[in-house]
């Protein structure tokens, strides 16, 4: 369905490469800020990026007319851990499984992104 729109996407970021690979109209930038204008201006239809990173260009360019779009893909995110701390790793684990399992999780993401959005003037 993105066929039809003319999209913007940020240089190096692999997962939206790979949603719009073989697309016709898609341009990329190199920040997010450049994205957002490209949008701004209407020289694109759609721009995809990360949720915070994206509100965040919005909120520091002052550009209140943009709104967010529903989800299109999840990625997750991993903990890569340097072998001197390889003990810690299944203690890490199982924290973040048990955070996630009660809510917890979810909760400590969307007061952090509330407070680092918050602190955008």
């Amino acid at each position: 369905d993105l066929a039809k729109y003319k999209i913007v996407i940020v240089r190096g970021v692999q997962h939206t490469a790979d949603i719009t690979e073989g697309l016709p109209n898609v341009n990329v930038v190199d920040t997010t800020e450049q994205m957002m204008k490209f949008l701004q201006v209407g020289r694109v239809d759609l721009a995809l990026a990360n949720r915070i990173d994206g509100l965040a260009s919005l909120k520091m360019a002052k550009i209140e007319d943009i709104v967010a779009g529903e989800t299109l893909a999840k990625n997750d995110l991993y903990i890569y851990i340097h072998p001197n701390k390889k003990n810690v790793v299944e203690k890490i684990d199982q924290a973040i499984k048990k955070i996630k399992s009660t809510g917890e999780l979810d909760k400590l993401v969307k007061e952090s992104e509330t407070k680092y959005l918050n602190s955008i003037r």
